[in-house]
């Protein structure tokens, strides 16, 4: 079984709720189906471009710790002794991240977490397809926010802060919330912003920015 926790994560923390994949996110991939998993904020997508057909897995978790655990359950189903850190395999994705290559060489397979979302790329048919790219794809657009106005919020203390008063009133829209340093966690259907603690980077005395951007698709 391998730890997805093991590593560094060198991150910037990010909330997602709400993404949608569209064909000019995955770079000439088009979408054949598209089905919700349970309750979970989980989507799965098949995606063809020519004769190559991938299979991409996006949950949406309250926060990402839980989607870490979300990733350490699946890698617990991937019949492989060892999955290294993609970035061995010349890929740098995801918070943390586990990739595999085929014979050839070529992404076969991917599985990463950027904040509170949870991913996984693979195959669906015989076909070649460079899963690398698509997964690539999936986390530029998790990290760069919709093109709409943001909100910017400065908070400063040591307590957390109310950044999205209800996600269920947002249905059907894209939201995206970033911050320098600290954590965000989904309780009782607000988002909450958690500001780091004893983080040498950040300087106490400044407030911390936390953009809050909203899309409409």
């Amino acid at each position: 079984m391998t730890d997805p926790n093991a590593g560094d994560t060198r991150r910037r923390p990010v909330f997602n709720a709400g993404v949608r994949l569209h064909p000019v996110d995955l770079a000439g991939w088009h979408s054949l189906k598209l089905v919700p998993m349970g309750e979970t904020g989980e989507t799965a997508s098949v995606w063809e471009r020519g004769a190559a057909w991938v299979r991409v897995s996006l949950a949406e978790l309250p926060s990402d710790r839980e989607a870490l655990g979300q990733l350490q359950t699946t890698l617990e189903h991937v019949m492989r002794p060892d999955l290294p850190p993609a970035v061995e395999h010349g890929l740098d994705v995801g918070d943390i991240s586990r990739a595999v290559v085929d014979d050839a060489g070529v992404g076969g397979a991917v599985w990463f977490v950027r904040g509170n979302s949870c991913v996984a790329v693979n195959r669906a048919n015989d076909a070649p397809a460079d899963t690398f790219a698509v997964a690539k794809a999936i986390d530029l657009f998790l990290v760069v926010p919709p093109f709409r106005r943001s909100q910017l919020i400065e908070h400063l203390g040591a307590g957390p802060a109310i950044v999205v008063e209800s996600l269920a009133r947002l249905a059907g829209r894209r939201l995206h919330v970033t911050a320098p340093a600290g954590r965000f966690v989904t309780e009782a259907d607000a988002v909450l912003y958690y500001p780091p603690v004893d983080d040498s980077r950040m300087d106490a005395t400044l407030p911390i920015p936390v953009a809050v951007t909203i899309g409409d698709y």
